[in-house]
């Protein structure tokens, strides 16, 4: 078992890594930064991991760093040191956000729809699915930017909503799809994008997103050998999970594929009973466990479960 240890020039920057097949994200890692910069210090620990990192403009860059972790995955490293600085973690692909915690519910949401888009696009939409590599230069400007991503998909960015003038670090992101960098490079301004006459339409996000789900960014005591996607479901927590006007089948679909979850709603059984299942629900939780999430959704429409593993079957409640 090899260990390597990195210190690096004005901070003390300490990272323990065990050799192995696994990902950057699934492999334990031991990591100590003090006495520098948060996105200097995240920065070169990126490189050293050949990942890609992307602190949110509206975040202090300066931000002293003193951070510790030891054995943990990757995943939950970042998890960690969100949770220390009080902000928001997204994985896009190999590349890790830090940013306000609104805005990375926000970017998670938005990331789950356009997957749904882009899983099989029409012809006219495909360049977007193209993975290209990013590399920017310091000062490079968003607008410089995202022009760049348009021009290797061979798509033109719509005249009108214009990014605000700015100067950014230089960016080293691995191979990603064009609308996964897109749709993060733009959260930093409350946008995202839509096509239009095959042109790209900068647009502001919604307002009222119609799901925000986000996991607990703190990993259990006694499991920081454990993954996320290795814990029983039954034994997760989550953040926060709001719902806005969806129905229940929306819901249902949303976490069939945030959880990979084979859902069956008995449609007869709710008619049987008088009950229209695609009733609109509303409502948010804070440190939830899937039962209370399912019971908060299906109370109000008259609804129970069945939970077993990764099936879930839904059904009208006896009276």
């Amino acid at each position: 078992m090899s260990r390597i240890q990195t210190p690096l020039v004005a901070l003390l920057f300490v990272v323990f890594a065990t050799s192995s097949a696994l990902s950057y994200w699934d492999q334990p890692v031991d990591v100590r930064f003090s006495g520098s910069e948060l996105r200097d210090t995240i920065g070169q620990y990126a490189k050293i991991q050949g990942i890609g990192f992307l602190l949110d403009r509206r975040v202090d860059p300066g931000i002293p760093l003193e951070f510790t972790a030891k054995d943990v995955s990757g995943t939950e490293m970042f998890q960690l040191l969100a949770k220390k600085l009080d902000l928001g973690f997204c994985r896009i692909g190999e590349i890790a956000y830090l940013g306000p915690k609104d805005a990375a519910a926000k970017l998670e949401t938005l990331l789950l729809g356009k997957r749904r888009i882009y899983k099989s696009p029409p012809a006219a939409l495909r360049p977007l699915v193209q993975k290209i590599r990013l590399h920017t230069e310091r000062l490079d400007t968003p607008g410089e930017i995202l022009q760049g991503i348009a021009k290797k998909v061979r798509f033109e960015i719509a005249p009108g909503k214009v990014i605000p003038h700015d100067l950014w670090p230089e960016l080293d992101f691995p191979e990603t799809t064009a609308y996964e960098l897109l749709t993060l490079l733009l959260i930093g301004f409350d946008a995202t994008f839509e096509i239009r006459d095959q042109k790209i339409v900068f647009v502001p996000i919604p307002e009222n997103l119609p799901l925000a789900v986000k996991k607990n960014s703190e990993p259990k005591a006694g499991s920081t050998k454990t993954t996320t996607k290795n814990v029983p479901l039954s034994d997760q927590r989550f953040q926060m999970v709001e719902v806005k006007n969806k129905t229940l089948t929306e819901f249902l679909q949303y976490l069939s594929e945030s959880l990979e979850l084979q859902v069956e709603i008995d449609k007869k059984a709710f008619r049987e009973k008088g009950i229209d299942p695609e009733q609109r629900i509303s409502f948010q939780l804070n440190q939830a466990d899937i039962h209370e999430i399912l019971r908060a959704a299906l109370d109000p429409v008259g609804g129970t479960y069945q939970l077993s593993g990764k099936k879930l079957r839904i059904f009208p409640k006896k009276k």
